[in-house]
C-alpha cells in the first residue's frame, strides 16, 4: 500500500515529486510512496489516481509559486484549479473526503500562505494546514527532514523505514546532511 501520495503539477512540481519519491522511498519503501509515473500500471485507468490518494496516509500538496493560478490547458483563460476536472484538485478532493493527512509542500521562497478565498470550496480548508516549505538547494536536507515529521505524525510509517537505505540514497545525491 502506498502510505504517502505525491500531488503534483507536472509544469512546476515534477522535478520536486521525483525527488520525495526517490527519498522517501529510500526510507520507507519503495511501495510507500504513490507517484502517478511509477505507481499507475500501462493501461490502468485514472481511476488508480483516485484510489490511490483515498488510500494514502498522507498527500503531499506540491505547491510552487505558479501553482494557485496555474492556467487550464483544457480551457484557456480560466484557472486549472477551477475546473473540478483538475487532477491536482481531484486528488486532494479525495484525500479531504477520506480523512488522509494533507501536507502542504511549497517549493521555494516565494510561496506564500494559501488563502482560502482563492481555492474552490471544495479544497479551500488545505489553507488552514501546516505546510512546509523546501528549497532547491537544500532539497535532499529538507525532504529528510520532512520524513522525520512524517514519522511523528503517521506513526505508522515509522515501521517502513528503510534506515539502511537512507544513508546511501544521501550520499549518492551528495546530501551531506544525514537524519539522526
Amino acid at each position: 500500500m502506498h502510505e504517502i501520495f505525491v500531488n503534483y503539477r507536472t509544469k512546476g512540481g515534477k522535478e520536486v515529486a521525483y525527488s520525495c519519491d526517490r527519498v522517501l522511498s529510500a526510507r520507507f519503501g519503495p511501495d510507500s510512496v504513490f507517484l502517478a509515473r511509477k505507481s499507475i500500471e500501462p493501461g490502468d485507468n485514472t481511476d488508480a489516481l483516485v484510489r490511490g490518494a483515498r488510500r494514502s496516509h498522507v498527500l503531499l500538496a506540491l505547491v510552487d509559486e505558479e501553482w494557485l493560478d496555474a492556467p487550464d490547458r483544457n480551457r484557456p483563460g480560466r484557472r486549472a484549479l477551477d475546473n473540478p476536472q483538475d487532477w491536482v484538485r481531484r486528488e486532494m478532493e479525495e484525500a479531504l473526503v477520506s480523512g488522509v493527512l494533507i501536507v502542504p509542500l511549497f517549493i521555494g521562497r516565494r510561496v506564500e500562505q494559501l488563502d482560502p478565498r482563492r481555492l474552490p470550496r471544495s479544497i479551500a480548508e488545505i489553507a488552514e494546514c501546516q505546510y512546509t516549505r523546501v528549497e532547491l538547494h537544500s532539497l535532499e536536507t529538507d525532504l529528510a527532514r520532512l520524513g522525520d515529521r512524517l514519522v511523528r505524525l503517521v506513526p505508522a510509517l515509522a515501521s517502513l523505514a528503510y534506515p539502511e537505505l537512507l544513508l546511501p540514497a544521501l550520499i549518492d545525491h551528495g546530501s551531506a546532511a544525514v537524519p539522526a
